[in-house]
């Protein structure tokens, strides 16, 4: 178990002081960074091997919120291993409380081929707790729909780019929600975002953002870069606020 506190500050707030949908992926993905440099397992330890962890799957439930100021502590943990797939949990807590439970879905590559690695389990089981409530794995398989409501573009900036030196999955997730509607924002709250990620984007790539509301309460996400290849998908879940 890797624990860590922060104080919300004011550039991860929406208007309304409460912390935003992207600023909660960028917790969850900083603690879990500080936890693997810690146990020795991060990108630069494994550089001269040539192989990476690689996030394929992230599934976030957001139960409630914190505010400008508001301490909160995120704790996340090694939570199972399976064929070649390492799975990782968090909990985001404020003043005690659950406000967020994700699970995530990795695996270890050869850089060179790109193709999946067989990990060492015994170095990785010993990391697991055994006194942790363990999360429903992320079992989705997201696809791309024929049609969309509507699309935009964007493209892959040098300040997207992260220790990989291609788009961090951060900023991926980030332009994916910065285009739901304002009006759509402010009258709905997220409650579970499913996150698929297909393959890499790089600096220069122009990324299509395609959106379909599936229901009053869902809508799915997916991004293609300017070849027509899969980058990643989403699936956000919604509710009415008040409600």
């Amino acid at each position: 178990m890797y624990k860590q506190r922060f104080q919300i500050r004011s550039q991860e707030i929406h208007h309304d002081r409460t912390i935003s949908y992207p600023a909660i992926i960028q917790l969850l993905q900083e603690t879990s960074m500080q936890h693997i440099i810690k146990l020795g397992g991060s990108f630069w330890d494994m550089e001269d091997a040539q192989t990476s962890w690689v996030l394929l799957k992230k599934e976030i439930e957001i139960c409630g919120t914190a505010s400008l100021g508001d301490i909160i502590e995120v704790q996340t943990f090694p939570s199972g291993f399976e064929k070649i797939f390492a799975y990782r949990d968090y909990h985001m807590y404020h003043s005690g409380i659950a406000i967020v439970k994700a699970t995530s879905t990795w695996t270890l590559i050869d850089l060179n081929t790109r193709k999946p690695l067989v990990a060492d389990i015994e170095i990785f089981e010993k990391h697991i707790p055994q006194d942790q409530d363990i999360l429903s794995r992320a079992k989705y398989n997201l696809k791309p729909l024929d049609s969309h409501d509507y699309q935009n573009v964007d493209q892959v900036s040098y300040y997207d780019l992260d220790w990989n030196n291609h788009i961090n999955n951060q900023s991926l997730c980030r332009k994916l929600l910065t285009q739901i509607s304002r009006s759509y924002l402010d009258e709905n709250l997220l409650t579970k975002i499913q996150l698929q990620f297909k393959t890499e984007a790089i600096y220069g790539d122009q990324l299509l953002i395609s959106n379909k509301s599936i229901s009053e309460t869902e809508q799915l996400h997916w991004i293609n870069n300017q070849e027509g290849r899969l980058i990643m998908l989403a699936k956000t879940y919604w509710k009415r606020k008040g409600a």
